[in-house]
């Protein structure tokens, strides 16, 4: 598990943004529209380290595909 964390959160370009994200979802769920406008990035950014996250069963995801919501997958 630590070299996962280590990996989505520092081996990668992306780490600061996933970082980003999980504090974001630890606060309150969020789809992925409210993501791109509470931490200023891209749409398709954010739908991708959501992929990233929700894959690695670091987030979960609830709601139709249109208005997912997404809420930090507490340990």
């Amino acid at each position: 598990m630590d070299k996962l964390i280590w990996w989505v959160f520092t081996g990668t370009a992306g780490g600061p943004n996933r970082a980003r994200i999980v504090r974001a979802l630890n606060e309150r769920p969020y789809n992925a529209h409210q993501l791109a406008e509470k931490l200023n990035l891209n749409y398709k950014t954010i739908r991708h380290h959501l992929k990233i996250l929700e894959d690695n069963k670091m987030i979960d995801s609830s709601g139709e595909k249109s208005m997912e919501h997404y809420t930090f997958s507490h340990p």
